[in-house]
C-alpha cells in the first residue's frame, strides 16, 4: 500500500495541470491569442507532460510518469478533436499527422522507459480519438490509415515489451473501423453523403494493406524470431483476412476495380504461405502450430484467389485440379496436411460444379426430372476426384495404413462413388423407365436400389485389397441406407415386380457384403500366402 500513498498528491498535481489547460482554452476563446496560436500552445503544453513522463520513468517513478501520461492524453487528444471539429484550425490531414506524431512520441517514451500504464493510456486515447475524428470529419482514408499504424504499433509493443493486453482492444477497434469504411465504399448507390468523397480505390488499397501489414508482422515474429503463433495472431489474422482482404474484394466487386489483381495477389500469397510452411517452418520448427497456421492461410488464400481469377465455368475445374495436385504431393511426400487440403479442394469443386447437387438429385428427385443433370464441369470434377483417390492410393502404398491417415482417402472416395452412382442413374434410369412402362416411380426406385446395392458390394469387395480397405467403412452405412430407402421409397411407390427386384437386390447385398468382409479379415489373419 505504500506505493499508493502518493496518489492524492499526484491527483492534485494532475488537476492543476488540467487547470492550466483550461486557462489556455479560456484565453483562446476570449480572443486574447489567435486560435492557431492557442492550439499550438495547447499541443506544446501537452507535450511537456510527455517529456516529464520520460524524466520520471528514468528515475523509476512509474506512477508519477503514468499520471503525466494521463495529463498528456486528456489534454492532447481532446484538443486535436476540438481544433479540427469546433475551431476548424486543423484540416483532417493535419489532424491525422499530429495524432500520429503525439502518439509516436508518447509510445516511444513508454517503450523506452518500460512504462506499461503509459502505453495503455496513450494507445486507447489515440484509437478513440482517431475513431471520433473519422466519424466527425468523414475523412475515412486518412484516419483508417492512422488507426492501422496505431494498431501495428501496439502489436510491436507486445513483442518488444510483452504488453500483450494493449493490442486486443486496439486491434478490435481498428477492425471495426475498417469494416464500416469498406461497407461505405462498396455501397451500391455509391458512398452516401456525408461520405460522398470517399475514393473506393484508396479504401481498397488500405483494406488490403490492413491484411498484408498484420500478416507481415506475424510472419516476422513466427519466422525471424522463431516464435509459435499465439491466440491473438490467429484471431487477428482471421479478422484481417475477412475485413482486409475480404473487404478489398467486396469493394472491388462493387466498383468493378481490380478484381483480377486481387485474385492474383491472393494466389501468390497463398502459394507463398504454402512454400513458407513446407520449407522454412517445417525444416526449422517442425509440424507445429506455425506449420498449420501457414498451410491453413494458404488454403484460404488459394480458394479465394482462384474464385476471383477464374470464370464460373472454369472455377470448379481449377478447384478439382488443386485437389488433385495436393493429393499427389501429399501422398508423394506423406503430408497429411496436404492430403486434408486436397479433400477441401475436392469438396469445394463438387459443390461449385454441381456434382453434389446432381448426386442428391439422382437419388431423391421425382422420375420426370431424372437424367441429364451432370453438367460438363461436374463430370470433369468427378473424373478429377477419381484421379485424386487413385493418386492417394498409389503414393501411399506400403506406408502407414492407420485409420487417421486413411480419412482423406475415404472422404475423396465418397465424392467419387457418389458421382459414379449419380452418373449411372442418370444414364440408366430414363431408358429403363421408357422400356418398362408402368409406373415410373416404381422403376426409378428399383434402379436406385440396385445402384446402392452394387456400390455396397463393390466397397465390401475392396476389403480384399489392403490399399482400399477404407472403402469398407461405407458397407454398413450403405446397407442401412438401402433398408431405409426400401421403407420410404420402394414400398410406397413399388409394384409387385419392382418390389421383387428391390428386395432381391437388397437381400443379396445383406448376404454377400458381410461375407466378403469376413472372408477378407480371415485372409489377412492368415498372413501372406507362401509361394
Amino acid at each position: 500500500m505504500n506505493h499508493l500513498r502518493g496518489v492524492p498528491a499526484l491527483l492534485g498535481r494532475t488537476l492543476l495541470v488540467l487547470a492550466g489547460a483550461f486557462l489556455l482554452r479560456a484565453i483562446t476563446d476570449a480572443g486574447t491569442v489567435p486560435r492557431n496560436a492557442g492550439v499550438t500552445m495547447g499541443l506544446v503544453y501537452a507535450g511537456i507532460w510527455v517529456f516529464l513522463a520520460n524524466r520520471d520513468g528514468a528515475g523509476n517513478r512509474r506512477l508519477s510518469a503514468a499520471f503525466h501520461g494521463v495529463s498528456t492524453s486528456i489534454i492532447g487528444y481532446p484538443l486535436l478533436y476540438e481544433a479540427t471539429i469546433r475551431l476548424g484550425v486543423l484540416s483532417p490531414p493535419a489532424a491525422g499527422a499530429l495524432l500520429l506524431a503525439l502518439t509516436a512520441v508518447a509510445l516511444g517514451v513508454a517503450w523506452y522507459r518500460s512504462l506499461h500504464l503509459l502505453g495503455w493510456i496513450v494507445s486507447i486515447g489515440a484509437t478513440l480519438t482517431g475513431l471520433a475524428l473519422l466519424v466527425s470529419t468523414h475523412a475515412a482514408e486518412i484516419f483508417t490509415a492512422a488507426l492501422l499504424l496505431v494498431g501495428l504499433a501496439t502489436a510491436w509493443l507486445a513483442y518488444s515489451r510483452h504488453w500483450h493486453g494493449i493490442r486486443w482492444p486496439v486491434a478490435g477497434l481498428v477492425d471495426v473501423a475498417f469494416l464500416q469504411v469498406v461497407f461505405l465504399a462498396a455501397s451500391k448507390e455509391g458512398p452516401t453523403s456525408p461520405y460522398g468523397h470517399i475514393k473506393p480505390t484508396v479504401i481498397l488499397v488500405l483494406a488490403l494493406l490492413l491484411f498484408v501489414a498484420y500478416a507481415a508482422t506475424f510472419t516476422i515474429r513466427t519466422l525471424v524470431r522463431a516464435r509459435n503463433i499465439n491466440p491473438f495472431e490467429v484471431i487477428q489474422t482471421a479478422a484481417v483476412l475477412l475485413v482486409g482482404y475480404g473487404g478489398s474484394i467486396h469493394v472491388a466487386r462493387a466498383t468493378g476495380i481490380g478484381v483480377g489483381t486481387l485474385g492474383t495477389i491472393g494466389l501468390l500469397l497463398g502459394l507463398v504461405s504454402y512454400a513458407v510452411a513446407f520449407t522454412a517452418v517445417d525444416r526449422r520448427q517442425g509440424r507445429g502450430p506455425n506449420f498449420f497456421f501457414y498451410t491453413s492461410l494458404g488454403l484460404v488464400l488459394l480458394l479465394s484467389g482462384s474464385r476471383l481469377v477464374a470464370a464460373d465455368t472454369v472455377f470448379a475445374t481449377e478447384l478439382g485440379l488443386l485437389g488433385l495436385a495436393t493429393a499427389v504431393l501429399g501422398g508423394r511426400f506423406n503430408r497429411i496436411s496436404l492430403r486434408s487440403h486436397g479433400v477441401v479442394y475436392t469438396f469445394a469443386a463438387a459443390a461449385v460444379s454441381g456434382l453434389w447437387a446432381a448426386t442428391a438429385h439422382a437419388f431423391i428427385a421425382p422420375p420426370a426430372t431424372v437424367g441429364g443433370r451432370l453438367t460438363a464441369p461436374a463430370l470433369v470434377v468427378l473424373a478429377l476426384s477419381i484421379l485424386s483417390y487413385a493418386a492417394l492410393v498409389i503414393t501411399q502404398r506400403g506406408r502407414d495404413s492407420g485409420w487417421p491417415s486413411r480419412i482423406p482417402r475415404f472422404l475423396v472416395a465418397i465424392v467419387g462413388l457418389g458421382g459414379i452412382g449419380a452418373l449411372v442413374i442418370s444414364l440408366v434410369a430414363p431408358p429403363v423407365m421408357d422400356i418398362a412402362g408402368g409406373s415410373p416411380p416404381a422403376t426409378l426406385a428399383t434402379v436406385r436400389t440396385f445402384v446402392l446395392c452394387a456400390v455396397c458390394l463393390v466397397t465390401a469387395a475392396a476389403a480384399h485389397w489392403e490399399a482400399l480397405v477404407e472403402l469398407t467403412w461405407l458397407v454398413y452405412p450403405l446397407l442401412v441406407l438401402c433398408g431405409v430407402k426400401i421403407l420410404l421409397e420402394d414400398l410406397p411407390h413399388g409394384q409387385p415386380a419392382t418390389l421383387f427386384l428391390a428386395f432381391a437386390a437388397c437381400g443379396t447385398a445383406l448376404l454377400l457384403a458381410p461375407h466378403l468382409l469376413k472372408q477378407a479379415r480371415a485372409a489377412r489373419s492368415r498372413g501372406p500366402t507362401k509361394p
